[in-house]
């Protein structure tokens, strides 16, 4: 039997994408009470403030007009164009009779006694190539004897037609003098310089009037952007991938030169003119399936100009962009309850370590996996040659939520730089200890947003389905498959005894890497009923390598207990 929690999708006109869990309808509607809270009352989104007026120059980059072809392709739309036709030919009908192609031998050339040709004549003791000047016997032709003299072909230019003054009217007498026909110009109209506009003036109002988008996805994204800030004096210009590079170069250093680039950004993009013309932006997150939400829906790729002539705009267009379906983007949590504060700034001080290249330390709880630091430098590369190693990162609180003796806070890290932009989105897991402190349990470095808040919710509801289970306790479970080093192909079965008492099961999982292990993540699976074996696919492990995997089982008010660590390996 599977376990899973699956989510209702919310679509609203301005929340693509707010997802809600359909494990109970009164949790449900206490998560999203406390969602609609946190943005109306509690959210602060000051980073957003620049897009609330100002301009903002965006080129939406469609797609290519003449998509790349192969060889193999452009040979086959030839021969599709100029297709060829066949004939059946036969002798009949093939070519032409010898006896129709070229003359008789009797009529080609002229006879041997013409006029035209002589026999060569040789004198007393020569041979004949060298008895005349022209040996093969043609006749010498000079000035003297070819054709007949000039003077004796037409006639004289002076008895050709009349003299000038023989026929009609000199040109003196010929209709009249051009003063004194019509008006001067000066006596009619008005001067050109006051009257209207300029061509020039014309041309320029024409260029410069809005267009709409021809593209219906530029359409609807010129729409959404505007709906979201009114206030926006927002230049749309829609740019193909074809013209884009000549474009850049072209609109350099002009007022329409553009703050932000959005749509199908091409390859060379990334590959050497975001270097050129961009700054470089933090690589976007990976997005793990974890048992509860599905794939998100696709957004558009964005990029920042380094000659952005608005750039706080841009920036702020660029967290707008990474945080689409959150209803709130940019927002962090105000008006933290003592125990969320507690969490808050327990995550805060990690994260700060993390960054900074050093373990959690202290805050760490006993049974928190290891975490490489490679984690945090992949979280940090980005896309283009720059580093973001020299730029202090910020870190924000999005949101923090408490169950009983579980907390989750979701954090924002933003890189901002002359040099850099970016947003990642860390989640930290944090159980409460013995001596009522807080110790970081779990940290998934970055995550897409939409990911984010999905688990967080999620760890918010951990009863069992049952009082009696509930009354209980959680029980724990035991691993059954596979086996400890075990090989399979990629997405294998896990399997393991539930003990029941709990609502949720959590399988931890990490990836084997340069003799290390890689930051771990989450999968989440719904437990309905007590003491059951729980089959689940690893969705998870897709790639070839050794992989390192455990389970929490959680009841209510956070109530947890952690099984031992299992590695399994898989092969293609």
């Amino acid at each position: 039997m599977v376990c899973r929690r699956r989510m209702a999708i919310c679509l609203s006109a301005l929340m693509l994408a707010a997802f809600a869990l359909s494990c109970g309808a009164a949790a449900q509607q206490q998560s999203q009470t406390n969602e609609q809270q946190h943005q109306s009352d509690g959210g602060q989104d000051e980073t957003m403030s620049a897009l609330r007026q100002g301009h903002l120059n965006v080129w939406f980059v469609g797609r290519p007009s003449h998509p790349p072809q192969t060889n193999l392709q452009a040979i086959a739309a030839l021969h599709d164009a100029t297709p060829l036709t066949y004939q059946n030919k036969t002798t009949g009908n093939f070519g032409q009779s010898s006896s129709t192609y070229g003359e008789d031998a009797a009529s080609y050339g002229v006879d041997a006694d013409s006029r035209t040709i002589s026999a060569p004549q040789p004198a007393q003791g020569q041979d004949a190539p060298s008895a005349t000047p022209n040996g093969i016997g043609y006749k010498h032709k000079d000035a003297s004897n070819f054709g007949q003299e000039a003077n004796t072909y037409g006639q004289e230019a002076s008895t050709y037609g009349t003299t000038g003054t023989g026929g009609a009217n000199s040109d003196g007498t010929f209709g009249q003098n051009a003063s004194s026909f019509g008006e001067k110009s000066g006596d009619t109209g008005q001067d050109v310089a006051s009257f209207g506009n300029s061509t020039s003036t014309i041309a320029n109002a024409a260029n410069n009037a809005p267009k709409p988008p021809s593209d219906p996805l530029a359409q609807q994204f010129k729409d959404r952007l505007q709906q979201a800030f009114p206030g926006l004096q927002i230049h749309f210009t829609e740019v193909s991938i074809d013209e884009l590079k000549d474009r850049l170069l072209d609109e350099r250093g002009t007022a329409d030169y553009p703050d932000v680039l959005v749509g199908s950004l091409p390859e060379a993009w990334w590959r050497g003119m975001q270097g050129q013309f961009g700054l470089a932006m933090l690589r976007p997150a990976s997005f793990y399936p974890n048992g509860v939400t599905d794939a998100p829906p696709p957004s558009e790729p964005f990029a920042i100009l380094a000659r952005a002539p608005h750039m706080p705009q841009a920036k702020a267009f660029a967290m707008w962009m990474s945080e689409p379906y959150s209803g709130c983007a940019g927002c962090v949590q105000a008006g933290l309850s003592k125990k969320e504060q507690a969490a808050a700034t327990v995550a805060t001080s990690a994260m700060q370590r993390l960054l900074n290249g050093e373990s959690v330390g202290s805050e760490a709880d006993p049974e928190m996996s290891h975490t490489s630091s490679l984690g945090v430098d992949r979280m940090l590369a980005t896309v283009g040659g720059t580093s973001a190693a020299q730029t202090m990162p910020r870190i924000e609180v999005e949101r923090v939520s408490v169950n009983g003796g579980v907390a989750a806070v979701a954090l924002r890290v933003v890189v901002s730089s002359s040099r850099v932009f970016g947003v990642a989105h860390p989640l930290l897991i944090l159980r409460m200890a013995k001596d009522s402190h807080w110790r970081v349990l779990q940290v998934s470095l970055n995550m897409q947003q939409v990911e984010q808040s999905s688990v967080r919710r999620t760890l918010m509801d951990t009863s069992a389905p049952g009082a009696a289970e509930q009354r209980a306790g959680v029980k724990g479970v035991t691993l059954a498959a596979p086996q400890e080093d075990a090989t399979s192909g990629i997405k294998p079965d896990l399997v393991w005894d539930n003990n029941g008492g709990a609502g949720l099961q959590v399988v931890e999982w990490q990836l084997g890497h340069e003799g290390g292990w890689s930051d771990s993540r989450l999968y989440l699976v719904e437990d309905h009923s007590p003491r059951l074996q729980t089959h689940v696919r690893a969705e998870f492990a897709v790639f070839p390598g050794q992989y390192h995997w455990r389970v929490w089982s959680i009841g209510a008010h956070g109530n947890m207990k952690i099984s031992p660590w299992r590695t399994f390996n898989v092969t293609q």
